[in-house]
């Protein structure tokens, strides 16, 4: 703006010239013809116009450095926005992770319960949808696989009879004590197995 108006200025004085100069300057031969009146102002204004040629060309520029820099900020700011998501989406990723553990401690936390499947007359499919369930034993045997079943843990196993009558499990929590459950086997008639649980007992140390 300081430029432009200087240039005003300039341009103001310049004209000021050119009109001041044939009326009151007698040492110099006045235009009396429109063709010599043409002349004159295209002389006159010549260096008027190569200066606002000048002018011209260094305003492009400054509005050319101005939208390069607009331009620059631009791409920063982007930057910035990218950074500044990514931290949110590692936030939340962290977020999520704590709740997961935290869920899963509560979970362990819980007493067990065990779901029973029978995968043939013989062997057994346990899966455990509570707290973290320890040393599994179907009655006095030790289950393979079983030294820890967490929520959502899924194992099987095989005894050396056929199912009938009540399956006795026996475990520990997670404050080691020891329980046994017992599930009541019935034989459906296409020859499936079910299984409900009767009782849960807490076994003395003693």
């Amino acid at each position: 703006m300081k430029k432009l108006h200087w240039s005003w200025i300039v341009t103001f004085i310049w004209v000021g010239i050119v009109i001041v100069v044939p009326i009151f300057c007698s040492s110099i031969d006045k235009p009396s013809k429109l063709n010599e009146w043409g002349d004159y102002l295209a002389g006159a204004f010549s260096p008027l116009a190569f200066f606002w040629l000048i002018m011209g060309y260094l305003q492009q520029g400054k509005e050319l450095k101005n939208s390069i820099e607009e331009q620059r900020n631009s791409v920063e700011e982007q930057k910035n926005i990218g950074k500044h998501q990514e931290n949110q989406v590692k936030i939340l990723q962290e977020q999520l992770q704590k709740n997961l553990e935290w869920q899963e401690v509560q979970m362990n936390q819980r007493e067990p319960y065990f779901i029973l499947e029978a995968l043939n007359s013989n062997t057994i499919k346990i899966k455990n949808i509570g707290g973290e369930a320890r040393y599994l034993q179907e009655s006095a045997i030790y289950i393979k696989g079983c030294s820890q079943l967490k929520y959502g843990d899924v194992v099987q196993f095989s005894i050396d009879k056929e199912l009938s009558g009540v399956l006795t499990i026996k475990y520990m929590n997670y404050l080691n004590q020891k329980y046994y459950v017992r599930f009541k086997i019935f034989k459906n008639d296409d020859s499936t197995y079910a299984f409900q649980q009767s009782t849960v007992v807490k076994i003395s140390d003693n």
